[in-house]
């Protein structure tokens, strides 16, 4: 009877629950790697700074739990059971593992009810939130020339469409005649023509000319120059004011209070 192979079953092995420095932001990396600091010059005495090699320093696990207890004293064992549930508390921890626990005491003094899925999240901060806000606070204006900068003319396949404007006639209680008011009829109350949209063109000379009507309007009204009886006869002919002999004004001039200009030597009269 021949024997049956079994295979070697693979126990799935639970990954460790460390970090490393590059996963933490600006605030998590000052703030833990301070607290490092501090515990390892309280334990041995070494005085070291940021910048050292921290893998080369352990921590007891006593200290760490003297630490967060002090931090976060309803979830310390809470996060230490996360981070080194099987260490006893003559054992050292790394630097990765203390990292890991100092995340978890983060998260936990925001109110999360911490998890292993925890350590892998970088947790809410005021001044985390205040450096995010700060990247995003740039934004491009219509004044601005670049690639950011908001668009001064319509796209090309926009189409602007001009609301009809009808006229409405009504018949007098007099007579037949009809007679035109001022109303706007709704482009729903007219005929619909068949070219609904114009062009984005049409639409800007439409504009153009419209504002250039409305300026011609807005203009105040000079009064027309009139030569006076003292002038001569080539300026009554050309409505200007009369020039005469160097030294002289005309009546014409003193009239409307104008610098009479002279020809020397000359008179005017023809």
């Amino acid at each position: 009877m021949a024997s049956r192979h079994v295979a070697p079953q693979h126990h799935k092995q639970k990954r460790a629950i460390q970090l490393d420095v590059s996963a933490l932001n600006n605030w998590e990396y000052e703030e833990y790697t301070a607290s490092f600091c501090h515990l390892v010059k309280a334990g041995t005495g070494i005085d070291i700074g940021i910048g050292t090699n921290f893998e080369a320093y352990n921590l007891s696990v006593k200290d760490i739990r003297i630490f967060l207890a002090g931090t976060v004293p309803s979830s310390y064992d809470k996060v230490l059971t996360i981070v080194c549930p099987k260490l006893e508390l003559s054992d050292s921890v790394s630097f990765g593992k203390f990292l890991a626990a100092q995340r978890l005491a983060s998260h936990a003094k925001n109110g999360h009810d911490i998890s292993e899925n925890l350590v892998f999240i970088q947790p809410f901060t005021r001044s985390s939130l205040a450096s995010g806000v700060s990247e995003f606070s740039w934004v491009p204006t219509s004044g601005l020339n670049g690639a950011g900068a908001a668009p001064k003319m319509p796209r090309k396949h926009c189409v602007v469409e001009i609301p009809k404007v009808a006229k409405r006639t009504r018949f007098t209680g007099l007579s037949n005649t009809r007679r035109e008011t001022d109303e706007v009829v709704p482009s729903s109350e007219t005929e619909e023509s068949p070219c609904s949209s114009v062009d984005e063109s049409d639409s800007v000379a439409a504009a153009a000319a419209s504002s250039k009507k409305r300026a011609r309007r807005s203009l105040p009204v000079v009064a027309k120059f009139r030569p006076s009886a003292g002038s001569c006869q080539a300026c009554r002919k050309r409505s200007i004011p009369c020039r005469t002999i160097e030294g002289q004004a005309c009546e014409g001039c003193r009239e409307f209070k104008t610098r009479c200009s002279s020809l020397r030597g000359r008179n005017n009269k023809e």
